[in-house]
């Protein structure tokens, strides 16, 4: 029986090598792409927050954020992501978030809800 170790490292595994390296570049460079595009929305969201007179003011902002996808109506919209900070459509599919709870992505907490304002999905102050 042969061992396989002693056989030489031919093309078809340095093929694999580099493709496996070119996945784990794209992987980085997605993930890299969703943290730039996160931290600019919810810089957007921060702009638009309220806290209901009824609730203690929180000591931090509200953290989550929008993906300002198109609706039409309310029940177009979503809150998503693994702790449901993130304000997006129906029809955008999941949305992948690292599952971590933050005290500031409790959008309750500061009077917002998910809802269609001016045909985009976001963050709003409860009615």
């Amino acid at each position: 029986m042969e061992k396989l170790k002693d056989k030489p490292v031919g093309p078809d595994t340095n093929k694999v090598r580099v493709a496996g390296l070119a996945v784990t570049v794209l992987f980085t460079g997605i993930v890299f792409a969703l943290t730039l595009y996160f931290r600019r929305t919810s810089t957007e969201v921060k702009n638009q927050q309220t806290t209901p007179s009824s609730s203690p003011i929180p000591t931090e902002t509200f953290c989550g954020s929008s993906s300002l996808g198109k609706c039409a109506v309310d029940k177009d919209c979503l809150a998503g992501g693994c702790s449901g900070q993130i304000c997006g459509t129906k029809n955008e599919g999941g949305r992948f978030t690292t599952c971590e709870w933050r005290d500031c992505y409790e959008a309750r907490k500061y009077g917002l809800e998910c809802k269609c304002i001016d045909k985009k999905c976001q963050w709003s102050k409860n009615d």
